[in-house]
């Protein structure tokens, strides 16, 4: 009888043993794949933020070189002091306004930036090839090339289409895998907002 107990008692044990050592090793593996969904997760992240900062660099730098137009403008004989400073005003306000990844999630703020951007692009241009013997300063007809080609739609669209392709493959990500990154904190699981409502072709 007593052999009996002491057997069923030995039995019982390898079994609790056995369950601790599956559930630990169930705790590892769910840690160890969470660990590898955030990691690349983290590594998506990264990817999009860099395509928006191509996009934010490529803005600044047209607002600085619209900047530097109206200087080369003020260094000219006769400039319209006036419209001047009407335009650096306006580039000023514009500027600290632009487009941001909060401000795109409405769809609207979009397409405003797009039409302030092209007005004062196409009003400082003006402006500048007007302004008499402009073609004395080679740095005028410089400057608008480099704002042209930096305003077109081709150098804009190629931008924005790298980025959503980034933007729609971390959407995707996050989606499939809502409920094993729940644990995550929720920044890190927010969706990023895109140009198209469509992804493009991959």
């Amino acid at each position: 009888m007593y052999k009996s107990i002491l057997a069923f008692c030995i039995v019982f044990m390898v079994m609790i043993v056995s369950c601790n050592k599956t559930t630990n090793e169930q705790d590892n593996n769910s840690s160890q794949a969470i660990d590898s969904l955030k990691m690349k997760l983290t590594a998506l992240n990264d990817s999009v933020d860099l395509a928006w900062k191509v996009i934010s660099v490529a803005d600044s730098q047209k607002f600085a070189d619209l900047d530097r137009l109206l200087d080369e403008v003020s260094y000219t004989k006769k400039p319209d002091e006036a419209k001047l400073n009407i335009l650096r005003e306006k580039l000023k306000s514009l500027q600290a306004n632009q487009l941001t990844q909060e401000t795109m999630l409405v769809s609207a703020n979009i397409d405003n930036n797009d039409i302030l951007v092209d007005s004062i692009v196409r009003e400082i241009i003006l402006f500048a090839s007007t302004t008499p013997r402009a073609e004395d300063y080679p740095l005028i007809a410089e400057l608008i090339d480099d704002i042209n080609t930096a305003n077109s739609a081709d150098a804009m669209v190629v931008n924005r289409v790298k980025y959503d392709k980034m933007a729609f493959i971390f959407n995707e990500f996050i989606e499939k895998n809502k409920q094993a990154l729940n644990s995550l904190a929720e920044k890190l699981r927010k969706t990023k907002p895109t140009f198209a409502v469509n992804p493009p072709q991959m």
